[in-house]
């Protein structure tokens, strides 16, 4: 089947004067135009509208889309407007998603600012393109929280069964491929060309492969690169790093294949086997006279809204009889907590002990508010900024900024990317004290490290 251009839309303004409620065209036969009434029975849980969708599925022929909205930067208005407010806006957007649809249709939410909807007898690309285009414009009407105007931007991928799965599994990837592909090319409304997702999909499944026989054959080593404390003269953390020794394509870095191992389901695994690994080397480094050395853990916000996150790390961490305080974990400023589950397991960690720093710090202007919302004691200052310190006036700008805020608020600051001693320089004069980078050290393997924490002890 082809893919009209129509499909692909290129995304525009906000604007509520731009955002006109869905046209209605009454008695028409195009499912894209069916009177849209009010249908607050189409909002239903996940379990009944997956249930339809398997049911539609085994239909011959199955003709339905499934598309996977997506709103843009929804954790900004958790903290603008406040995590009640953010719920009840969550239950609107699903309410008026719902207004909008036949009453045949279903739409459920089924991630933190997804939802997913069921369109049946939809065959043909255009009209599931017009049903998305209609979704979308809706959500831009301003919503009002707290007696403001809030106004959203959505994007949505589409997938057509068959033409892109025959059950709700492969569906789901497929909508949610092309919401990927929406996001990176900056379009409203995106379909994964049948091809291109089929070998896509043919790759990902491939590496899901190598990666769950990788983890039986033990492939994955953890690196670790020293950060230097300036201050005190010694190597007080060191972060650990996986990597993948894989059998034909050599050391792989995090980039090339912890992606794919979130699409397949194996990234808790992975980080569940490095916790372990690093804290089983920090012991043995602190048995060997290092006993105030941390080691700092990269984990993402999907990790910290697993239930039993707090159990696991307490039970690693146990098992190696390291203490709480002995453990950084970083988050990525992309992947900061959103939603109440992540944020009480976070704050339960930092009463236990454990150390939290945000990572990429700089990046994304919301991150100011995760300091008095998270427990965090330390943040790093992305490498985008190092690199130019003291060549950009911008960078220096932020720099300096960042370096008051966790002076003022008590937090360790770390300069990550250091790459050359100008940077250096300029990083102390401005009182950072704290850093990683190539400059001192690339990340090593653990059988390496002794010898540097030995190396650094002696000209300390």
């Amino acid at each position: 089947m082809s893919q009209p251009a129509a499909l692909i839309e290129r995304r525009h303004g906000a604007s509520p004067h731009s955002a006109q409620r869905p046209r209605v065209v009454a008695h028409s036969a195009d499912p894209a135009n069916q009177p849209t009434a009010p249908n607050h029975a189409s909002f239903v849980p996940p379990a009944p509208f997956f249930e339809r969708v398997q049911k539609a599925t085994t239909q011959m022929p199955p003709t339905l889309a499934l598309l996977l909205i997506d709103i843009d930067g929804f954790h900004d208005v958790n903290e603008i407007y406040g995590y009640a407010a953010g719920d009840r806006l969550l239950e609107a957007l699903g309410q008026r998603l719902a207004l909008q649809l036949r009453v045949e249709d279903l739409v459920t939410r089924i991630g933190g600012d997804e939802f997913a909807v069921y369109a049946c007898d939809v065959a043909d690309p255009g009209n599931a393109a017009v049903i998305a285009r209609r979704l979308l414009a809706g959500l831009r009407r301003p919503f009002m929280l707290g007696g403001r105007p809030c106004a959203l931007t959505a994007r949505a991928g589409i997938a057509l069964a068959p033409e892109h799965g025959r059950d709700p599994r492969a569906l789901m990837r497929a909508a949610r491929s092309a919401a990927r592909h929406a996001k990176h090319a900056d379009l409203d409304v995106a379909m994964v060309p049948s091809r291109a997702h089929a070998i896509a999909e043919e790759h990902d499944a491939q590496v899901g492969r190598e990666l769950r026989a990788g983890m039986l054959r033990g492939e994955f080593k953890v690196h670790y690169q020293p950060i230097l404390n300036f201050a005190s003269g010694r190597v007080d953390t060191v972060e650990a790093l996986v990597r993948w020794r894989h059998p034909t394509r050599g050391l792989l870095a995090p980039d090339e294949f912890l992606p794919i191992a979130e699409r397949c389901g194996m990234a808790r695994a992975i980080g569940a086997r490095v916790l372990d690994y690093a804290c089983a080397n920090l012991r043995g480094w602190r048995a060997a006279g290092h006993t105030e050395l941390r080691v700092a853990v990269n984990l993402s916000a999907r990790d910290f809204r697993q239930p039993d996150f707090v159990d696991t790390v307490a039970a690693t961490l146990a098992r190696h009889a390291l203490p709480a305080s002995a453990l950084e974990l970083e988050l990525t400023e992309h992947e900061l907590l959103d939603g109440a589950t992540a944020i009480e397991q976070a704050a339960e960690l930092a009463r236990r002990g454990v150390q939290l720093s945000i990572d990429d710090f700089g990046t994304k202007y919301s991150s100011l508010g995760y300091l008095h919302r998270l427990p965090v004691r330390a943040i790093k200052v992305d490498r985008s900024f190092v690199r130019d310190v003291g060549q950009s006036p911008a960078s220096d700008s932020i720099v300096s900024a960042v370096i008051g805020i966790a002076g003022k608020m008590g937090l360790r600051l770390i300069a990550e990317g250091v790459e050359e001693v100008r940077q250096l320089h300029e990083l102390r004069r401005r009182g950072c004290h704290i850093m990683q980078g190539f400059l001192f050290s690339p990340p090593l393997p653990g059988t390496a490290v002794d010898g540097y924490l030995a190396k650094a002890a002696r000209t300390s």
